[in-house]
């Protein structure tokens, strides 16, 4: 089973406690539940501040904090991983381990 959920808000913080909140044209947390597992990741499309993204595309250290928010007031916050798409202007938020919904 695939859950799909719009986002409105997406904020990361590095490794150096900066938080940064990413622009997008859409954004979505997918949570894929399969064979008693869950993963999840977030997936951005016209994604910014552009430095940013040239920061992780060419970094080591690509592990943030992450904290989202939906149209209805719901949050999600867990650590993930950056992979930027420079050329695309786009980025994939993978998640590591357990993601936390308030």
């Amino acid at each position: 089973m695939m859950e799909t959920i719009d986002l409105v808000q997406l904020t990361i913080t590095g490794d150096n406690n900066q938080s940064t909140e990413l622009t997008f044209s859409s954004a979505q947390l997918v949570i894929v539940h399969e064979y008693g597992s869950k993963q999840w990741y977030v997936d951005t499309t016209d994604s910014g501040p552009a430095e940013l993204l040239n920061h992780y595309y060419v970094s080591d250290n690509i592990a943030v904090q992450m904290t989202a928010r939906t149209s209805d007031g719901r949050s999600f916050s867990g650590t993930a991983y950056v992979h930027a798409n420079v050329p695309r202007q786009a980025c994939v938020l993978r998640g590591d381990d357990e993601l936390t919904i308030s």
